[in-house]
């Protein structure tokens, strides 16, 4: 990965006093997208503008755990199903898209769904199709909780210790789990 704002001078070398706060704050980690390519290859290798390399996803494993809260068992290979709902709803949190919808479709591949991509269908349906694919993927008879994911749209962010744009998981204890609320 190029990281356009990640300037390092090459007389100064790698030491990672020049460019580790940039890269901690590099746009690149709050792209919705950047969690797949992040997660799913093996091995990736990290640049600044001028072609200096910065490391790869080993080398820097500390880094990237501090800025993306992702496991470092994850960015390592671990199997996703090894973590909950939750904690990989988590790793989207702070993330931006260009698309609305696209904030939903880069959860697909972290969720193992399949699903049309439909652009213009807007952020919300988004989340519903994703929401009933998920649902689908529920082991009922080890789960007895209900399930929905929904991005925060409060009219003042900060409501409920939200903000806006906050992916949010709601759980409810049912006794049938075909009832859905």
């Amino acid at each position: 990965m190029y990281l356009i704002d990640v300037l390092t001078n090459r007389r100064t070398g790698l030491s990672p006093e020049p460019w580790e706060a940039p890269f901690r704050n590099s746009r690149w980690f709050t792209r919705g997208w950047t969690l797949q390519e992040l997660i799913a290859p093996p091995s990736v290798e990290f640049f600044c503008p001028n072609s200096m390399r910065l490391g790869d996803k080993k080398s820097l494993e500390g880094q990237i755990h501090k800025i993306t809260r992702i496991p470092i068992s994850a960015l390592r290979g671990s199997p996703l199903s090894c973590f909950s709902f939750d904690q990989r709803v988590s790793w989207a949190r702070n993330r931006e898209t260009k698309r609305e919808e696209d904030l939903a479709y880069s959860l697909l591949g972290i969720f193992d769904i399949s699903m049309p991509v439909i652009y213009g269908e807007g952020k919300e349906n988004a989340f519903r199709r994703l929401n009933r694919e998920w649902r689908y993927r529920l082991d009922e008879s080890a789960l007895n909780y209900a399930v929905a994911l929904f991005t925060f749209d409060a009219v003042q962010p900060g409501d409920l210790g939200f903000q806006k744009g906050d992916i949010i998981l709601v759980t409810k204890k049912t006794e049938n789990t075909n009832s859905w609320w």
